[in-house]
Formats: structure tokens, sequence, C-alpha cells
């Protein structure tokens, strides 16, 4: 496990004091907790995104507070500020400032997500041993989040992969399931882990509104069950677990976000990831549909924009939109701390 330095206890300390009030004051913690995070940081890619957050709650009766306070009281609090902190101090300020320091010494960019895709094809490629030295090799590089798209034979993939996963506790995982029920052994492992963030198929929930997504690329349709992700967000919430929802989508399918993401209002999580044509090659420069919606939400819900959110902090860092594939981010110059 990876050791932890005196800025992050800082860090965290700072966090419980700021949200030891919530519960009676839960705007004022917010805002405070940002400015407190602002002060705290050093790091550019943070400072501007926290200036970003910032202005979301300049506004009293922001719909982000109601997001916001979905996750506080439905989620393990220490779970947040754990998740919360591998994602802000050790990707966006510790990861990034290395990447940079490494592309000074090599010219070589690294991104600050990488991506894998794991299935039943290549699940040998991503047994324990290898699955850790590769997340290793990328840690030294800079890049603290992992994206995972699993498929096929879930259980067993993860029951390989969570030794590795709960070692690196600093480092942020999105793990991308499939439209199935995972065994009670396999969430009840994940349930102890604070460095995962669950996101389930969203297909169930705008099914009900008669509306369809894309198929589902992430997800092995030959396992699929109409309730599984639905009971998979019950069985989340009751844990009190981090978790979200993700949609597969053309871009040209969402006209108007806020009644694209209006069955969403009452679900669980208000985390909603946006997966939008994952297998073109060209890169969108923009969503202005998703833009209008952050600048004036109607529904107090926090979408991601997987694709155009990941390229942005990429270019805050390194100044260039980069690939987030493992395969490359493989450095010639091999990374070191």
């Amino acid at each position: 496990m990876l050791s932890r330095d005196i800025q992050r206890t800082i860090m965290e300390n700072a966090i419980r004091l700021q949200l030891r009030g919530y519960e009676s004051s839960g705007k004022r913690s917010l805002r405070r907790l940002v400015d407190t995070a602002r002060h705290l940081t050093k790091s550019k890619v943070q400072k501007e995104l926290f200036d970003q957050v910032g202005t979301i709650f300049e506004d009293e009766n922001s719909l982000y507070y109601d997001a916001l306070d979905r996750l506080m009281k439905t989620v393990d609090r220490d779970t947040i500020i754990h998740f919360g902190v591998n994602l802000g101090y050790e990707a966006m300020s510790k990861g990034a400032g290395k990447i940079r320091r490494l592309k000074k010494q090599t010219g070589e960019d690294t991104s600050w997500l990488i991506e894998m895709h794991i299935g039943e094809g290549n699940a040998a490629k991503y047994k324990a041993d290898a699955f850790r030295k590769t997340v290793r090799y990328f840690t030294q590089a800079g890049a603290n989040v992992f994206s995972l798209f699993l498929s096929g034979p879930v259980d067993s993939i993860l029951n390989e992969l969570s030794p590795a996963i709960r070692e690196q506790d600093t480092a942020s995982f999105l793990l991308f399931l499939p439209n199935v029920i995972l065994s009670q052994e396999t969430m009840q492992t994940l349930s102890a882990m604070q460095n995962v963030l669950l996101l389930i198929p969203g297909n169930h929930i705008l099914s009900g509104k008669n509306q369809k997504t894309e198929p589902d690329t992430v997800a092995d349709s030959h396992t699929e069950t109409a309730s599984a992700a639905g009971a998979m967000a019950e069985w989340l919430s009751e844990k009190r677990m981090l978790f979200g929802y993700y949609l597969v989508t053309r871009r040209e399918a969402v006209k108007d976000l806020n009644d694209y993401l209006e069955p969403f209002d009452s679900a669980p999580s208000p985390i909603i990831f946006l997966l939008q044509d994952m297998d073109q090659a060209e890169f969108p420069e923009e969503d202005p549909v998703l833009t209008a919606f952050r600048e004036n939400p109607e529904l107090p819900l926090l979408p991601v924009n997987y694709r155009l959110d990941t390229a942005a902090v990429n270019k805050m860092i390194s100044g260039k939109v980069l690939s987030v594939r493992a395969a490359d981010n493989i450095r010639r110059s091999k990374p070191s701390e």
C-alpha cells in the first residue's frame, strides 16, 4: 500500500472539520470546504478546478447543492472523503506534478487517467500479478485514475483484480460494470474498498420513460437481465457505497439533457457518466448541451462527459488532448519515483 504523506493527512482532517456541521448547515459547509481546498492546494490544475467548482456554489439555489446533499446522505462519509482526496489530491495535484516532471525529463506525456477494457477474451492478460505491475507502472508515471470497462465473467475478473485494487489505496478506480448482478462475495469485497466508484448501466431507468440508449458496448449482452442494474443500485445504496450510472449514446441523440436525464431525478445516485461516441476515433471538441446544463442545471444531478471531461483535464496538465488507452501510454523511458 502506498504511504500517505503529511499533506494528505492535513487535507483529510480539514475536510472532516468543515463537514462536521454539515447536518445543520450543509450549504455553508460545502462552500467552506471548497475555500479550504483552494487554500491548501499548490497545484495549478487543482486551483483551476476549485475555481470552477466555486462558481457552482455562488447561487444559493443551485441544484448542485441538492445533488451533493443526496451523496452526503446516502454514501458513507469516510468513503466520500477518501475517494475525493484520491481524485483531487493524488491525481490532480501529486499525479499531475509527476506527469509534468517526467515530461521534462523524457519528453513523453502520460494521461492522468488510464483506460482498460477487460473481458473474457483478454482476462488472462490481466491476471493479478500482471494487473498489479501495470497499475504500479502507471502510478509511477503520475497516472492515479483507472477506468476498468468490465464484461464477461465479471465476478471471476474482480476476484482476480481486487487484491491489486485494494493495495493501490491512494489511486481511484472507476469500475464500469455490465448489466449483471454480482455475487454476494464480490459485492462484499467491493464494499470494503473506499477507492472505487462503481458505475452501472442506466438503461433500466430510461426504459421506464420509453427512452433508449445505443446498444451497451460495455456490457455482455448474453448475461444481461432487465432488473440486474436496478437490483445492484438497491444493494449499493443499502450498503452506502459510492456508485453512479453510465449511459452509452450518440451525442446527436441527446438534444435536451434535462429531458434525457429527468428519469434520474429520483434515482439513488446523482452521478451520471455519459459515454458518448465511444466507438469513434475522432474527438469532439465540445458538448454545448452539457455546457448549458452545467451553467443552469434544472435537475439535481452531477453529469460527467467521460471523453470530453477526461480530455479537458489532460489539456490542463499536458497542454493537449491525449489518448487514455493503456497501450498508448506505455512510455519508451521507464518512469521512476
